[in-house]
């Protein structure tokens, strides 16, 4: 009888703790699990945010004026007929691809550009552009700050979408140097008249957001890839390789934060979060790849079970009462992590065991406390990284708008003698001011003989800055240079008439195409 009641006590503290092994493994393996999942969420968001970014500041360049304008006066060089234009970015793509980089068509978009400025202040704030280029809206070259190979851009996919008015983002492959770059293109818009006047696009090279995402560690074997397509990853290089096809999809396929398979040649812990900032980056298609050896991502579950075994062990050589017994010291606290490990998987990253025994389940459960310490740290310090990186991108887009602001207004010069001054927008006595004091400045340096201020894009003006307007037009003549108005809008000559603003002294056109063509 005590020998049927023995071997009874022994299988019931056998099946229980084995239960509480299991249950407290499973329980383990998916907080390891998550907690991998919730790393490779946060890169995808770091990346997204990098290519967010870019995307932000090319559209903060599109809006300057000097951009703006630049496209506008572009536009005017084309007939209107379709079968003119064809013919003539034909005749231009034919000269380009056969000049010399000195010669005139080329120096005149690279490096004489009016708007080289621009382009090359928003290549040195975004050091990861290998390349800024201006098109009209009819796929024709303005300036760039390298050549392109072609003249005629508008065969090029980047440039049909953006003129289309959404932004185009694209990965390619450089065949000479067979590293993997991004395309990002943006609209030209004329904000007055609500039209697309030209494409703003970039190449920017994904050095070092590689470099960044080879730096991320998880233990000693975990690391983070970028995978670019279903088959493709990106090494530390930025080279292609092959991915390993048969774990991402049975990793995908599972619809699981993670999974435990064959990949590189071991056996790993894989989770994947996709990259999808915007619906334009998620049509990138990238994805982050997390992995980290079974053995060491598991470690901790693995101490967990072999503790639990000794345990059970011990529990069924003890007889009778002293078997419950140690069963009870054993399965209990056990249980107690499970509960534990499930609600920290489930979000409460606070939460721990606060056990003090010191025999193995005690120190399993101070393990598990330190495991979950980690866990929190580690989250913790990825959130704060990535509130420095969006701070950091917040202070350079600042940057960007300050200096873009700068260039809002530019005196354009056409020729030796010849200064255009394009207005746009909404002009307050500041701002006028500002015009007073740069054209006067523009005219004295290059000692202009005509200056051509263009109104065609100023809704309505006041009094005080007519005013101040019309004494930055005595004083170019005072310094010797003709002055030419155009465009003036009904709305402005209703405002000149009423305060009865002298303009005999000035040539004034109908349009700025008549104002070109009588320089």
């Amino acid at each position: 009888m005590g020998a049927a009641f023995v071997i009874a006590a022994i299988i019931t503290a056998a099946l229980v703790s084995g239960a509480s092994i299991l249950t407290s493994r499973q329980a383990l393996t998916d907080v390891v699990g998550s907690n991998l999942h919730t790393l490779a969420t946060d890169q995808a968001a770091i990346v997204g945010g990098f290519i967010d970014t870019q995307i932000i500041a090319l559209r903060a360049l599109s809006v300057g004026q000097g951009i703006v304008a630049s496209a506008e006066i572009a536009n005017l060089q084309y007939s209107s007929s379709p079968k003119s234009i064809r013919a003539q970015l034909a005749r231009q793509e034919g000269e380009w691809r056969s000049a010399p980089d000195s010669a005139g068509i080329v120096q005149t978009r690279i490096s004489n550009s009016p708007v080289r400025v621009s382009l090359s202040l928003f290549q040195n704030l975004q050091p990861d552009s290998i390349q800024v280029v201006l098109v009209d809206k009819q796929g024709g070259l303005i300036a760039a700050t390298s050549r392109p190979e072609h003249y005629d851009q508008s065969g090029e996919l980047w440039w049909q979408q953006a003129m289309s008015g959404e932004p185009f983002i694209e990965q390619s492959l450089n065949e000479a140097s067979g590293m993997v770059q991004l395309h990002i293109a943006v609209p030209v818009m004329n904000l007055s008249s609500n039209s697309t006047v030209g494409v703003l696009q970039t190449v920017y090279q994904l050095d070092r957001l590689v470099a960044q995402l080879s730096g991320v560690r998880v233990g000693v074997s975990g690391r983070a890839l970028l995978q670019i397509d279903h088959d493709q990853l990106l090494s530390t290089d930025t080279m292609i390789r092959a991915a390993d096809t048969d774990a991402v999809s049975a990793l995908v396929a599972s619809g699981a934060d993670y999974r435990i398979g064959s990949f590189e040649g071991g056996q790993r812990l894989l989770s994947m979060a996709p990259v999808s900032a915007s619906p334009a980056i998620a049509r990138l298609g990238w994805s982050i790849l997390l992995y980290q050896d079974q053995a060491e991502a598991l470690a901790p579950v693995d101490a967990a079970r072999n503790t639990g075994l000794l345990a059970a062990i011990g529990a069924m050589i003890v007889a009778g009462v002293i078997s419950f017994g140690m069963a009870s010291l054993i399965v209990n606290p056990l249980a107690k992590m499970a509960a534990a490990a499930q609600k920290i998987a489930a979000g409460q990253l606070g939460l721990r065991v606060g056990l003090s025994r010191g025999d193995e389940i005690g120190q399993l459960a101070s393990s598990f406390d330190a495991m979950a310490d980690s866990l929190e740290q580690r989250i913790a310090s990825e959130q704060h990284a990535q509130a420095e990186r969006l701070q950091l991108q917040e202070d350079v887009i600042h940057v960007q708008e300050e200096t873009l602001r700068a260039l809002a207004t530019p005196c354009i010069p056409l020729n030796d003698r010849i200064l255009l001054l394009p207005l746009i927008g909404t002009i307050n006595a500041q701002r006028a001011s500002q015009i007073f004091s740069d054209l006067l400045r523009e005219v004295a340096g290059r000692r202009a003989q005509r200056v051509i201020i263009d109104l065609t894009g100023i809704p309505s003006i006041d009094g005080q800055v007519a005013e101040t307007l019309l004494r930055a037009a005595d004083g170019a003549r005072l310094l010797g240079a003709e002055v030419v108005l155009s465009g003036i809008r009904a709305s402005v000559a209703q405002t000149l008439v009423a305060l009865d603003i002298p303009l005999g002294q000035m040539v004034v056109v109908a349009s700025l195409e008549s104002a070109l063509s009588g320089g």
